[in-house]
Formats: structure tokens, C-alpha cells, sequence
């Protein structure tokens, strides 16, 4: 079978290569950028500049850590970690030892900052 085509037929007297006989192409359309609205919330949480609590282990014996908790409920109403902050201090207290010394502090950055880096590291 064979398949019936139209011919194709060519204006011979105005020429193959005139403008006429090539068909007009049309032009794309501009695109225009739209213009991004302002955001009154952008998205997301801010990034968080001060350090971030951490969850650390710490190794003791399970019933004088249940003894701390039953202290810490009947005394302070507070959490077993801000009763470990107040017993910290005043241990430092009675030994004279300063939290706020400027060694300690350069020297507690110092080490979070490493810290942060070897995760950073890791992650990559």
C-alpha cells in the first residue's frame, strides 16, 4: 500500500529562497519575572546563635540517681537538671571555686566549639 501524500508544491516565481515562500516564524513570547511578593513572615525558624542544651550520660549507680529525683521533687519542684546545677554550685560555693572565672569560660568555649566542628566534620 502506498501512502498518498500531497505534493508539495513551490512557487517558482518568486524563488525557493525568497520570504515569501519560507513561512514566517513566530516570535517567542517575553516572559516577564514577576515580581516576588515581600514577606511579612519568612519562613522557618531563625537559625539559633546561643549554644543549645545538650544531652549528655553520665555513669552513676541507679538508686542514688532515683534518690537525687526524689530529692529534687520534694525540694525544689524543679527538674533533676537544674537540682544538679544548684548542687554543682554550691559545691563550687563551699570550695571557692569560681564558674565565672574568664579561664574557665574562654577555656568551656574552647572545647563546645571543637565539639561542634568534629560534628560538623562528621556530617560531611
Amino acid at each position: 500500500m502506498a501512502s498518498k501524500r500531497k505534493p508539495v508544491t513551490i512557487a517558482t516565481n518568486t524563488g525557493a529562497l525568497s520570504e515569501a515562500a519560507v513561512p514566517k516564524l513566530e516570535e517567542a513570547p517575553v516572559k516577564k519575572e514577576k515580581q516576588k511578593a515581600i514577606a511579612k513572615h519568612p519562613g522557618g525558624r531563625p537559625k539559633k546563635t546561643t549554644p543549645k542544651a545538650e544531652n549528655r550520660t553520665i555513669s552513676m549507680d541507679p538508686i542514688l540517681f532515683e534518690k537525687y529525683l526524689i530529692i529534687s521533687e520534694r525540694t525544689n519542684k524543679v527538674s533533676i537538671s537544674e537540682f544538679l546545677r544548684h548542687a554543682v554550685e554550691f559545691y563550687c560555693q563551699q570550695n571557692s571555686i569560681s564558674l565565672y572565672d574568664d579561664e574557665l569560660n574562654k577555656e568551656a568555649t574552647a572545647n563546645y566549639k571543637a565539639r561542634l566542628e568534629e560534628k560538623e566534620n562528621k556530617k560531611k
